[in-house]
């Protein structure tokens, strides 16, 4: 990507939860983005690491200046279709697209809005990239690995989507790859973080739920049967910037270690908030979901591991770490009126 180094990035999406994350992450370190064709050893990547760390005060007011920030409403496809959209009028290092419908439940019902997003949308991202030579980086789901195994998906195999929404996600993969072969595709889970502007997460709508059914003397109920890896988005981004910063593309699996029951995750986040209430599996059928979501949305990053590059931690020590430093109250929360298990990606956000 010759002539790229010292252009600034582009954030897609940064107003939602994933996109939060980089928006941490790039302020807190350089943001130059190395060329698709400098592939970097482990050792240089630990270099670069060390090297970020001493400089990071330096890079956070270059960054004012050289990442920029761009939602869904400032990507009209029809921009992107006749070459006139921010892509084609500034030249960007990278483009991190965080755009996404989100809304597993309605995707079955809007099917074509669900398309239009997470697979047209990134398609013609991706197509600027290679007309203009900036690199990408585009989020899709371990979800989209469907239903056929009980063991945790690996990067190998082949996706079968079972609902509108994963589909639409592999279909947004296909089209980035069939335009930007080099691009940097993550699959990753059930993502919780610092919500923006306001927002909810997960964690903080599990502590409100908890709290109102404490002061009732019930039991907090959970799904048992649905399996996957809890994953601060911090950590995703972290992932991701590491790979980048490596010339890494290609398609990998980035969730935190460990997979497990939904049960055990809301388990997990009411003892670190520390309340003492009862946390018990509900009886099947109790939770009412359209979409014919897998049980198994389980995954290992297996290819990273292999390549020696995965920095997700587990999934336990990360999900307590972060309750602990957000400073979490119970019950003080926003509720957005989102049922207590729809769970990370049913809400309506750019993330």
């Amino acid at each position: 990507m010759s002539g790229s180094r010292g252009a600034p990035l582009l954030l897609l999406g940064g107003s939602g939860l994933l996109g939060g994350a980089f928006r941490r992450a790039l302020a807190g370190r350089d943001a130059q983005i190395a060329p698709k064709t400098d592939i970097a050893s482990k050792t240089e990547i630990g270099a670069r690491t060390h090297i970020g760390e001493q400089t990071r005060g330096a890079a956070q007011t270059r960054n004012a200046r050289r990442v920029q920030i761009a939602n869904r409403a400032d990507i009209a496809i029809e921009r992107l279709v006749d070459g006139t959209s921010i892509l084609h009028r500034t030249r960007f290092a990278c483009v991190i697209n965080c755009i996404a419908h989100t809304r597993v439940e309605a995707a079955e019902d809007a099917v074509a809005e669900s398309f239009r997003i997470n697979a047209l949308l990134p398609g013609l991202v991706a197509a600027a990239c290679r007309e203009t030579g900036a690199r990408m980086v585009h989020v899709s789901s371990t979800g989209a690995y469907g239903t056929g195994q009980d063991e945790p998906w690996d990067d190998y195999a082949t996706p079968r989507p079972a609902t509108v929404h994963h589909r639409s996600k592999i279909a947004g993969e296909e089209a980035v790859r069939a335009e930007l072969p080099g691009a940097l595709i993550l699959r990753t889970g059930w993502l919780y973080g610092p919500p923006p502007d306001g927002r909810t997460d997960f964690v903080a709508m599990i502590a409100r739920q908890a709290t109102e059914v404490a002061s009732r003397g019930a039991a907090l109920l959970s799904d048992g049967g649905q399996r996957g890896n809890p994953t601060l988005t911090d950590d995703v981004a972290g992932q991701a910037l590491a790979l980048l910063d490596a010339g890494i593309g290609g398609t990998y699996n980035c969730v935190a270690g460990g997979v497990v029951r939904r049960l055990d995750y809301v388990s997990a986040i009411v003892a670190a908030l520390g309340l003492a209430i009862r946390v018990e599996q509900a009886p099947p059928g109790h939770f009412k979901r359209r979409a014919p979501v897998s049980p198994n949305e389980g995954a290992v990053n297996l290819k990273l591991q292999q390549m020696g590059l995965d920095r997700m931690p587990d999934w336990h020590g990360a999900l307590c770490a972060h309750i602990a430093a957000r400073g979490l109250e119970p019950g003080l929360e926003p509720d957005l009126g989102r049922d207590l298990e729809r769970g990370p990606g049913t809400g309506a956000t750019d993330a």
